[in-house]
């Protein structure tokens, strides 16, 4: 991905002259089909140019360029603006395309993946956000990035006066400078199928050289799952249980006052209320054999960081393995696996 062409506009070279410095950290909002990466990319390119050694971070995880879609990226640009080209330095895995159903990972995302930009020296981090700016889910997201990531200069970019409300908002705070650019009317607008198709092409050249291999269930701990955390059911207690929900229960864990239970059909309110009873249980989390199958997960190290994603194929019950596309590498260094709400197959996982 080189810099596209643009007419650069005396607008845009004034803006760089006062934001293109070193120690800042640079934010840019507006809606959908405002131009934003386009500025970034215009923005980095002027600090390669400067000398400056500079972070991306891309939060707009339904059209991500960093990495790919679902997550927050980070990649630094020293020598040429084309080695956004290259894999990113750090990914955070939000698990949706949108902010709407995982505000908190947005935000902690981005935070990480400024942090991590800074902590490989970055001189100057440049932050693209997503388009959601309106109602109240949009503003709680756009006011929590500032809170957290309290960066030095604020771009806005707007086509009417849509913006207007959460900039004065943002205003009598002398923490950041903000700064106003109108839409340049070259910018083209995208359209939904384009947006999918988009994101399509993205995870295939993602997973592109992946192939199937095994996770053993014993290596891992689960993060935003209730598996693989628990104590698992013995073969008398897969028995016992199968018998309570008159269904075949190939796994189960069980939790302090809780059971996270995998079955064949869905296990409906009264049989579960009904289980719940009998065990003298708080916490009862049933799924079926399908829920796990085309879910895309981040494959995570033993520090913490994600490694790869990786989408499940599968799961072996008697043979204790996850079936994941990803590569054998990466399953073997694989110590957490974040679980999202994206499925590969379309269906929704809530």
């Amino acid at each position: 991905m080189t810099l596209i062409s643009y007419n650069i506009s005396n607008e845009w070279k004034e803006l760089a002259l006062q934001v293109i410095q070193p120690n800042q950290t640079i934010m840019v909002i507006g809606k959908v089909d405002m131009g934003k990466s386009t500025l970034c990319r215009f923005l980095a390119d002027e600090g390669i140019k400067r000398h400056l050694k500079v972070g991306i971070v891309d939060a707009d995880v339904g059209q991500s360029w960093i990495g790919p879609p679902t997550t927050v990226g980070m990649k630094l640009v020293v020598n040429s603006i084309d080695e956004l080209n290259d894999p990113p330095e750090a990914l955070y895995f939000v698990g949706w395309i949108s902010p709407e159903r995982h505000l908190l990972q947005t935000v902690v995302g981005a935070k990480m993946m400024v942090d991590a930009a800074f902590a490989q020296n970055a001189d100057l981090v440049i932050v693209d956000t997503t388009g959601l700016i309106e109602g109240a889910i949009g503003s709680v997201l756009k006011h929590s990035k500032v809170e957290l990531l309290r960066p030095n200069h604020i771009i806005f970019i707007q086509q009417n006066s849509e913006l207007d409300l959460l900039i004065r908002s943002l205003q009598n705070i002398s923490t950041h400078k903000i700064h106003l650019l109108r839409r340049s009317k070259n910018v083209e607008r995208k359209s939904k199928d384009y947006r999918r198709q988009f994101r399509e092409d993205k995870f295939n050249q993602y997973f592109a050289d992946c192939d199937i291999v095994e996770i053993p269930i014993s290596q891992i701990r689960g993060q935003r799952t209730p598996f693989f955390n628990g104590k698992k059911a013995t073969a008398k207690e897969l028995e016992n249980l199968s018998s309570l929900v008159d269904d075949h229960v190939p796994y189960a864990e069980w939790s302090y006052r809780g059971l996270s239970i995998v079955t064949i059909d869905k296990i409906g309110g009264l049989a579960a209320r009904r289980i719940c009873s009998h065990l003298s249980l708080d916490n009862l989390n049933a799924e079926v054999i399908d829920y796990f199958e085309q879910m895309l997960v981040a494959l995570l190290d033993e520090n913490n960081r994600v490694l790869s994603l990786g989408i499940i194929q599968g799961i072996d019950f008697n043979a204790g393995a996850l079936k994941i596309i990803s590569n054998p590498e990466i399953a073997k260094a694989t110590r957490i696996i974040q679980f999202g709400s994206y499925r590969m197959d379309g269906k929704d996982v809530n």
